[in-house]
């Protein structure tokens, strides 16, 4: 996005994604941007693991319907990765990591999805 449309507009589209995100969990989840184009989305009180995944997919959706606003977003995409909290003594590197590599898979297998380990 920087190269093609420059900075400006890279941006911008971070800051749209960002406020996506964030009107799209509850007030009590927390949105953050670790890097990049990563945002990591931590959901409170989820212990069903099929609502993570409904999440998941409506982050997908509103990224997919975030990429038909202009024609410079036209190629953007969501790929998640899902962790959970399988024992009260999980510490939050752990998540992270379970995390980022169910992204990795979910970007290996075609983008625009999400992928549980």
């Amino acid at each position: 996005m920087n190269d093609t449309y420059g900075h400006l507009e890279g941006d911008a589209l971070l800051i749209a994604v960002a406020d996506t995100l964030r009107t799209s969990v509850r007030s009590s989840d927390i949105v953050g941007r670790i890097g990049g184009d990563e945002f990591v989305v931590y959901l409170s009180n989820v212990t069903d693991r099929q609502n993570a995944m409904a999440v998941a997919e409506k982050l997908c959706q509103v990224i997919r319907e975030l990429s038909t606003m202009k024609k410079e977003w036209s190629n953007i995409s969501a790929s998640i990765g899902i962790s959970f909290a399988d024992h009260p003594n999980i510490k939050m590197e752990e998540l992270y990591i379970s995390a980022d590599k169910a992204m990795y898979s979910a970007k290996e297998n075609g983008r625009n999805q999400y992928q549980t380990l």
